[in-house]
């Protein structure tokens, strides 16, 4: 195979999405990881871990989504009383297929 721009050595894959600006990497469907090193309390990474029943990686993953949810449900929350529903739920039940 003929080295090229995508086979160039010290040029890989993520290396060439990094390059591209975060959300067209998003839609790309090409999001990079983020390598880290994090201290934190061993009881409460262990307890953490035995929760989940996962390994550390996953564990931590996990985490960081449920922050994001919380923030999301705290920005819906935000919104209670700000925007009209003018649908009617009778009308949405009618329009439902029969199973």
């Amino acid at each position: 195979m003929e080295r090229g721009f995508y086979h160039s050595p010290g040029v890989g894959v993520n290396h060439l999405v990094g390059a591209l600006p975060q959300r067209f990497q998003y839609l790309a469907g090409m999001a990079l990881d983020r390598r880290i090193t994090v201290r934190v309390p061993n009881d409460l990474l262990e307890r953490a871990v035995s929760a989940t029943g996962a390994g550390t990686r996953e564990t931590v993953i996990a985490a960081l989504e449920l922050l994001v949810a919380a923030e999301a449900c705290r920005t819906l929350r935000a919104l209670r009383g700000k925007v009209r529903f003018s649908l009617d739920l009778e009308a949405l039940r009618d329009d439902r297929p029969v199973s």
